[in-house]
């Protein structure tokens, strides 16, 4: 075979080729929606001939055909998930230090019995409870965070003695009730 005739048929190739590229093309294009079409690129080249080129633009049409066939479809639910809020606990006050009652076996004194009457107490969060006469300084201390205790009455035939019950905790708290007791006949 001739030069002549061999680069005739390289031509003949090239075009048969090209013509297959730009068919291809074609109908790629109306299968394709505008989003993808962008995404499809044809070359075309005014240089002579070659078996490289030949080679390059038959990668290309089959670069253009796979892209061609690939269809992506993707499907999106959305489900309402109701939400619902948790009920608001309500605040709780926690527990303080407290002397929670107090009393004495007597509310009016009578002068003509012995000296002495029975006072009681209890507490909330006491570690001991100091129990003082007409101030409150201790007249006995560390005793239990709810008892009683006898205690003397010394205002006789008038007056009143008050009484201190102070309840205390480890860390230094305290809180003090007074009780009053009036000499009576």
């Amino acid at each position: 075979m001739s030069t002549n005739q061999n680069q005739g048929g390289c031509k003949r190739l090239l075009w048969v080729v090209l013509a297959i590229v730009v068919v291809l093309a074609g109908c790629s294009d109306s299968g394709v929606s505008n989003g993808q079409a962008d995404a499809i690129s044809t070359t075309s080249s005014t240089s002579t001939p070659s078996s490289s080129t030949a080679s390059s633009a038959s990668s290309t049409a089959a670069a253009t055909t796979a892209a061609a066939s690939v269809t992506t479809a993707a499907t999106v639910t959305t489900v309402k998930v109701p939400t619902t809020k948790p009920p608001t606990p309500k605040p709780t006050t926690p527990p303080t230090l407290a002397v929670t009652s107090v009393k004495a076996n007597v509310t009016t004194y009578p002068c003509s019995t012995s000296p002495q009457l029975t006072i009681s107490w209890t507490t909330t969060l006491a570690d001991s409870v100091t129990i003082g006469i007409d101030n409150p300084g201790a007249f006995q201390q560390n005793l239990p965070a709810s008892g009683s205790l006898d205690v003397p009455f010394a205002q006789c035939p008038s007056g009143s003695v008050t009484y201190y019950i102070i309840a205390k905790k480890a860390n230094g708290d305290q809180i003090t009730r007074t009780l009053t007791v009036k000499a009576g006949t």
